[in-house]
């Protein structure tokens, strides 16, 4: 089982997320100010291990460019 967060705002179209609602584990949103989305929405997602690369294939046409974690 994989934890796997996304911002949606990070992805071009979030309508890929359509493809994660069953491994939805929970929601939020968090206020980043100064930042071009100042109320991100974050979902988390438990994912199995054979549903994984699917998941990454999907995820990995949608990710905009530029997009980084600022805790990183």
């Amino acid at each position: 089982m994989f934890c796997l967060g996304v911002i949606e705002e990070s992805l071009g179209s979030p309508a890929v997320l359509i493809r994660l609602e069953p491994f939805l584990f929970r929601q939020r949103t968090e206020k980043i100010p100064g930042d071009p989305s100042p109320v991100w929405h974050i979902n988390e997602y438990h994912v199995p291990d054979d549903s994984m690369a699917e998941v990454v294939y999907a995820l990995e046409k949608e990710i905009k460019n530029g997009m980084v974690c600022p805790c990183l």
